[in-house]
């Protein structure tokens, strides 16, 4: 059974890299850091960032950034 944390990206595995202090950037990378060793060591297995797409979010959003003028 899966509990919190980071889990190890293969299935089957059951591997997971606590956070161990809630709102600490410098926390999170540390058990990030933790889970792509132990992918490293253990699987051989090197995760590749997907490239995200490219959103347009057309001229509506452009114009609600600015605030309106009140008359």
């Amino acid at each position: 059974m899966k509990s919190g944390g980071f889990p190890c990206r293969l299935v089957e595995c059951d591997v997971r890299f606590q956070v161990m202090q809630q709102g600490s950037m410098t926390a999170l990378l540390a058990a990030s850091a933790e889970r792509t060793e132990h992918e490293l060591s253990v699987h051989n297995y090197h995760h590749e960032k997907l490239e995200q797409p490219v959103r347009s979010y057309g001229a509506f959003s452009a114009g609600a950034s600015k605030a309106r003028k009140r008359e």
